[in-house]
């Protein structure tokens, strides 16, 4: 059984935020070891009082001392299970922003889509960035040998030294620190010098010399032409050109409907159309699609509340809304979803 509700704390400035966090930080790190024990009993004395292993996001710092795996709740609808031994940290918690220090052990990352909020796993050495996905992440107990693990949706791993573009790891693929990178360098491997051994014999006359290429050898596969045409539309949104965004987003669900990146970018397309474009009709038909993936439907069918909202369509926002609390009653974002449509009262 998880808690019910959220603690409520005062709006505070941004540089009244950056003091109070700096402040709090510095503090963090001189007392770390000392309250550790501290903070291990009173994290067993809740859990013995909850019943469960299932916590609201609070900024502190714990390692899970229990045989048994311990949930995490954070503020912007995500999770985390960390498996017993584990050291871990949330540094910011946010529903825009989610930082968390995994030091050592294995956590299992539930992180719900959102291409507005930053949600980052922070490394000895690397950064794991996500948009929305579920993952595992390992450290050995020294923190020097990372993995991850990948079960839906994809990660991007960067250099903490210079924030670099280390790789992404797509759905059932793995990374770890001690592989070696990527190869980038374009430079063609040398021509091999030709042995008077193995010098091929002859054609014989008339022979046809030449053969084609196999078409795997000419283009890339469909899967590597989604994934680069998502990767490509992902990168323009972030930069903030959301005319090459959506184009891209377009081309992909219109080449590839059936890719494994097409709920996806059917989601951002549609969330781009309703708050870029304001084209709340072509963004509705957009999250239709993206609300056929179970992953997926709870921000879907929210957009499309809004969507419906924007448009002034009461009778489908009304719809959208009664489709929304009907799967999703304790969805993230069933306050706004009930006060949409105009104001008009949700079915229960």
């Amino acid at each position: 059984m998880a808690l019910e509700g959220h603690l409520q704390e005062p709006e505070l400035s941004s540089a009244e935020r950056e003091t109070l966090w700096s402040g709090v930080h510095h503090k963090r790190r001189g007392l770390r070891r000392k309250r550790r024990a501290i903070r291990s009993a009173l994290f067993v004395a809740s859990l013995a009082v909850v019943g469960v292993g299932v916590h609201q996001w609070q900024a502190y710092t714990h390692r899970t001392e229990l045989a048994q795996p311990t949930r995490l709740k954070l503020p912007d609808g995500s999770s985390v299970v960390s498996q017993p031994g584990t050291d871990l940290e949330v540094v910011e918690g946010t529903p825009l922003s989610v930082r968390i220090d995994l030091r050592s052990g294995s956590a299992y990352f539930e992180v719900v889509p959102n291409p507005d909020r930053r949600f980052s796993v922070m490394l000895a050495h690397h950064e794991v960035k996500v948009v929305g996905t579920r993952f595992v992440v390992k450290v050995d107990p020294d923190g020097n040998v990372s993995q991850v693990d990948v079960s839906e949706g994809t990660v991007e791993v960067v250099s903490r030294e210079d924030q670099g573009l280390l790789t992404r790891v797509h759905a059932g693929g793995h990374w770890s620190s001690t592989l070696p990178p990527p190869l980038t360098s374009t430079t063609p491997p040398p021509t091999p010098t030709p042995s008077v051994a193995a010098a091929p014999e002859a054609p014989a006359p008339g022979a046809n010399t030449s053969s084609p290429p196999s078409p795997s050898a000419a283009r890339p596969s469909e899967e590597a032409q989604a994934a680069a045409l998502f990767d490509q539309a992902t990168l323009a949104r972030r930069r903030g050109d959301y005319k090459a965004a959506i184009a891209g987003y377009e081309s992909l669900l219109k080449r590839f409907p059936k890719d494994r990146h097409a709920s996806l970018a059917a989601l951002e397309l549609g969330r781009l159309k309703r708050t870029r474009e304001a084209d709340p009709e072509g963004a509705a038909d957009a999250l239709e699609q993206a609300a056929k993936d179970r992953e997926l439907n709870d921000d879907a069918l929210a957009q499309l509340v809004l969507s419906y909202d924007q448009a002034g369509d009461q009778k489908r926002c009304l719809a959208a809304q009664s489709r929304y609390l009907a799967r999703h009653p304790k969805g993230v974002h069933v306050n706004e979803v009930r006060a949409s449509c105009k104001g008009s009262p949700a079915k229960p």
